[in-house]
């Protein structure tokens, strides 16, 4: 009976996923394609819808088996909205600095030590 009652409560979720984003493709997306059509400004369009997206958050962070990915693109695009600086990471690689003749003395010194270890 258990089995029974998962695959219920699967389909069941289906249908409400699925009704889900009928309401939002012909209610929400319409709204926006209006506004758009109007000239409102994407910082408009976000603040209107704000509130829904802050609920989305949290559905996501407690239904999705991995939310990470969908709660990672929600935060990206509020804090370009709100206008917080996106985090770059910038990473150099230790031999980047090296010039051609220490690069190749870098090269020959590990090779040397490889044979060294093949011939022990």
């Amino acid at each position: 009976m258990g089995m029974r009652n998962h695959e219920l409560d699967r389909k069941c979720s289906m249908v409400d996923d699925i009704a889900q984003f009928e309401k939002f493709k012909n209610e929400v997306l319409a709204e926006i394609r209006e506004m758009w059509a109007v000239g409102k400004s994407e910082k408009e369009i976000a603040n209107k819808f704000r509130p829904m997206i802050k609920g989305r958050q949290i559905t996501i962070a407690l239904t999705e088996r991995d939310p990470g990915k969908a709660l990672s693109a929600i935060k990206d695009f509020l804090d370009r909205e709100e206008g917080r600086p996106v985090e770059k990471k910038e990473i150099t690689h230790q031999y980047a600095e090296l010039d051609d003749n220490e690069f190749d003395a870098l090269l020959s010194s590990e090779l040397a030590e490889l044979d060294e270890m093949d011939m022990n």
